[in-house]
């Protein structure tokens, strides 16, 4: 749906109300079928509510942090995490600025970490992952990562913060890994 409304769901910038169509369960089935990962993240919360329960696979929301650090309609409830984690899917913290925070100044890797452990307890370690999203953001909105040469300062603030290196290594990667396998084999 990206933000809009379409034969499939209502995306979270579309006005009104709506979610899953019935065509839009059909693709879900059929995504599912063919191995293809089902992505939440642009979804409206009705379209998100009408996914998880026909979902038979993970779902991820790949590029969404959370909405109690940052009230923003593409970050999600921490019940919300806790119920894509339920698919066995994954909810993967973004650096877009809007995302983090609503002041750009306060737009920071610190800020990003705190994101992320937010996420960490609403839908477990085994859960988390990143979704960079380096092209959905501008300066303006405020920069926390220049981009995947900074990458391992998420891995260094999320073991100087007490993370086992178990957890880091889940949420850098090996998380994504096993909702692929579990998806697409």
């Amino acid at each position: 749906t990206w933000n809009r409304r379409n034969a499939i769901a209502r995306g979270v910038g579309a006005e009104g109300s709506g979610g899953l169509t019935s065509f839009g369960r059909e693709v879900v089935a059929e995504m599912e079928r063919l191995g293809m990962i089902v992505d939440v993240s642009h979804l409206s919360d009705e379209a998100l509510d009408d996914v998880l329960p026909v979902a038979r696979r993970p779902v991820v929301a790949s590029h969404s942090n959370a909405r109690a650090l940052c009230d923003h309609r593409r970050n999600l409830l921490d019940s919300q995490a806790e119920r894509i984690a339920a698919t066995g899917g994954l909810v993967a913290a973004t650096f877009a600025g809007v995302f983090v925070d609503k002041d750009p100044a306060q737009v920071t890797l610190s800020r990003v970490v705190e994101h992320i452990e937010r996420l960490l307890e609403a839908a477990g370690p085994d859960h988390v992952g990143i979704g960079s999203d380096f092209d959905g953001f501008t300066e303006k909105y405020g920069v926390a990562l220049r981009g995947s040469q900074e990458m391992p300062k998420i891995t260094a603030a999320l073991l100087e913060r007490g993370h086992a290196e178990e957890t880091v290594g889940r949420i850098m990667g090996r998380n994504w890994l096993r909702v692929i396998e579990a998806v697409a084999g």
